[in-house]
């Protein structure tokens, strides 16, 4: 303002000025004036800033997660070279509870990618295969999985994604499963097969293939291994069972929200497809694939693949329902239990205790070659039909005389009989620390009304220093209203003092805003000295 009066300006300019000492102020005087100008909102404007930058600089701290991302090693359940068989006793129990619960949860689960156990469930990389192309790298992208498109009810327990402390898991893993082509089947004449199982808890099951021989056979002469699934009607289901290898990613974003969101066939080696571990022999237990069909949860089994719903419905029909034709698709529920169980069979107690040293042994072989092989026991000898094993399990071979033993070890082992393979898998996870962040959207809004407001507080004196020539002026009455007025008696030499000495120099000189000239018709206003309390101004006169 003192530069504005100096170099000469408009007086509407200069009271906008003089007004303006706060935000409230400015808009008052704007109002007051009843002229808003170019200035007067400029100096709105800058006010403004005021309020804006303090809160800037109490917001501009806020709390926040800091992520690190770190590799890490995670394990999980691989097949092993010794699985639980229903033997009796204990084993069966286990192996049968674990698969009913998977059983009955099937209705609740709902597609969702996670077991009852929270364990990660694997997608069927043949449904992906049929309707959505690969990538460069032969991924499939899993979206809107259904529980048709998972290939077991119960997933692959894994170790290292239980942390609250980690946030986004990551890591691929290995896995097999048994893939089901089935079509229907019409019989004329009647099945004549070798090798018969009736009464299964699939139904009325076939099959003409000595499955203990596919053990030993030689991979150019292997076929897939059929069997024929039949009921009371003319109808049945004619399947044919391959082994899938796949690799799937797994993704966590919390430690309870894993799913798969990519698949592909495994890259590593491995036996032919037709080449399953259905056939191969544990000994007194025999082959897997009479296990399986031997289960004792049948009702809940016949249930299931009948209605996926309600596989409780077996227990309302009995028997009576392997005498009928399923009425969702056989294959893949067929799939799904054969899957179920194998999968129980290879989880052993980690379904029960978790994934870790008590429950697991970890295997540094990753691969899938010679994978089935790895338990078969088919050309251990017998002598008159019986095994001997010392006290760690290992098989021997007694001869007949009883005066000579030479040892023959199998692949058998007791003391990781009860134990699950794990194999490691190299991944990364993501730890989440709550930390003061800044704000960055009123860090900068706080940069810019202190910017602003400093530059605004810097230009009276640069103008003060380098542009002004005549005495300071402030905006009070010692500077304005004594100057050269004709009602006040002051030195002439006064003027030319600064604004700070002038009013230290009239600080006892009594003044007032009154009526100067009292005895006419209309009074007079001014700033005049006075010497005593004075009248005050009268409402109602008229003043010039």
């Amino acid at each position: 303002m003192l530069w504005g009066i100096e170099t000469g300006q408009r007086i509407a300019v200069l009271d906008t000025l003089a007004g303006s000492t706060s935000l409230t102020s400015t808009v008052v005087s704007q109002v007051h004036l009843r002229r808003v100008s170019y200035v007067g909102l400029g100096l709105v404007a800058i006010w403004m800033l005021s309020p804006v930058g303090g809160q800037s600089s109490f917001r501009q701290i806020t709390f926040g997660p800091r992520h690190a991302s770190e590799n890490t090693t995670y394990l999980y359940v691989a097949p092993g070279p010794q699985m639980w068989v229903s033997d009796g006793g204990t084993t069966e129990s286990n192996l049968n509870s674990i698969f009913t619960a998977a059983l009955l949860s099937s209705a609740i689960q709902e597609g969702s990618p996670r077991d009852p156990w929270g364990h990660i469930k694997v997608p069927r990389v043949q449904y992906y295969e049929k309707i959505s192309p690969a990538d460069d790298q032969g991924w499939f992208k899993t979206e809107n999985g259904t529980e048709d498109t998972y290939i077991s009810l119960i997933g692959i327990p894994m170790s290292g994604i239980d942390s609250t402390d980690f946030v986004e898991y990551a890591a691929t893993i290995e896995a097999m499963y048994f893939h089901l082509d089935c079509g229907s089947y019409r019989i004329l004449h009647g099945l004549d097969f070798e090798y018969n199982h009736h009464e299964s808890w699939f139904g009325d099951l076939s099959w003409s293939e000595n499955t203990t021989e596919r053990a030993t056979m030689h991979e150019n002469d292997l076929k897939p291994f059929c069997f024929i699934l039949t009921w009371e009607n003319p109808d049945a289901l004619n399947c044919t069972v391959e082994t899938t290898y796949v690799e799937v990613a797994v993704s966590c974003a919390t430690y309870r929200t894993c799913s798969v969101p990519r698949i592909r066939r495994s890259h590593l080696k491995h036996p032919p497809l037709a080449y399953t571990l259905l056939g191969l022999n544990y000994g007194l237990n025999g082959t897997m694939w009479e296990q399986i069909i031997n289960s004792s949860s049948q009702l809940f089994s016949r249930g299931y693949l009948n209605d996926p719903q309600d596989p409780r419905s077996g227990l309302r029909s009995g028997f009576a329902l392997s005498s009928q034709r399923p009425t969702s698709d056989p294959g893949t529920r067929l799939g799904q239990m054969l899957n179920t169980y194998w999968a129980a069979m290879n989880g052993k107690n980690v379904f029960t205790s978790g994934v870790n040293e008590v429950t697991i042994w970890t295997d540094p072989n990753i691969s899938w070659e010679h994978q089935d092989t790895s338990q078969d026991m088919t050309d251990i000898p017998r002598i008159n039909g019986t095994y001997r094993t010392n006290s760690t399990g290992t098989i021997y071979k007694v001869l007949h005389n009883g005066t000579n033993s030479t040892a023959y070890e199998a692949s058998y082992n007791a003391e990781s009989a009860y134990l699950a393979r794990a194999w490691e898998s190299s991944g990364t996870k993501r730890s989440s620390t709550e930390v003061f962040q800044a704000h960055w959207g009123w860090v900068v809004a706080l940069m810019i009304s202190s910017t602003v407001l400093i530059t605004a507080s810097l230009i009276p004196f640069y103008l003060r220093t380098f542009f002004l020539r005549g005495p300071d002026i402030l905006v009070n009455i010692s500077s304005l209203a004594t100057r050269e007025s004709t009602y006040l008696a002051l030195p002439i030499t006064g003027t030319y003092l600064n604004a700070s000495d002038r009013s230290r120099c009239l600080k006892d000189v009594r003044i007032a805003f009154r009526d100067v000239d009292k005895d006419s018709e209309n009074g007079r206003l001014a700033i005049q000295q006075v010497e005593k309390v004075i009248i005050p101004l009268k409402k109602g006169r008229k003043y010039v």
